[in-house]
Formats: C-alpha cells, structure tokens, sequence
C-alpha cells in the first residue's frame, strides 16, 4: 500500500531486485515495475503477482507533479535516498504444502 501524506498527487514506481540490491538502476527487477498514481492525502495498492520464492527487496521512487519533490529508496543522478527498501521473503509462510500452496 502507497499512503501519500503530500498535498498533491504524487507517482511511484515500484520493483522487487534480489536482496542487497544497492542500486536498482544498474540491475533489472525481478518482478515488477509498477507505476501508480496516488491521489493528494489518499492510498493505492501495490500487488504483485507470480513472484518466484526468494528473498527480494522492495526498491522504490514516488514524484509529485512537476518532479519538485522526491522520495526513493535509493541514490540516483536526480535522486537521494530519503528511505530504506522493505525486505520480503517469499513465500514468507513455511507452512507450504503442495507445492506453492502455503497455508
């Protein structure tokens, strides 16, 4: 879930890269990429589908109208990092039974 606190809309771009991904411009996604636009003060949410099992940091960039303003989980040319990237592991449930099934 994006949650955008600004007084604008804003746009994010988000991936997941292979843990200890310092610098997901130099490295491809392994799932992702999704662009969604959040509304002033309001949420959207953000679902990948068919990610392989793994361990994966959530790498991500959001820009207000204009590009005044940016947040990112990493440096870039036009960018400095203002946040951590989430880690996930999937699937994150042990209970696995047939195959991908988790309960």
């Amino acid at each position: 879930m994006i949650a955008n606190n600004s007084g604008g809309q804003i746009t994010c771009g988000v991936a997941g890269f292979p843990a200890g991904t310092v610098d997901p411009n130099n490295s491809a996604p392994t799932f992702g990429l999704t662009y969604t636009d959040v509304p002033a003060s309001g949420t959207a949410p953000v679902v990948f589908e068919n990610v392989p099992n793994g361990t994966y940091d959530i790498h991500w960039k959001c820009v207000n109208v204009g590009v005044t303003e940016v947040w990112a989980t990493f440096n870039a040319q036009d960018t400095t990092k203002t946040a951590e990237p989430a880690t996930v592991t999937v699937p994150n449930n042990q209970n696995c039974i047939f195959g991908s099934v988790c309960i």
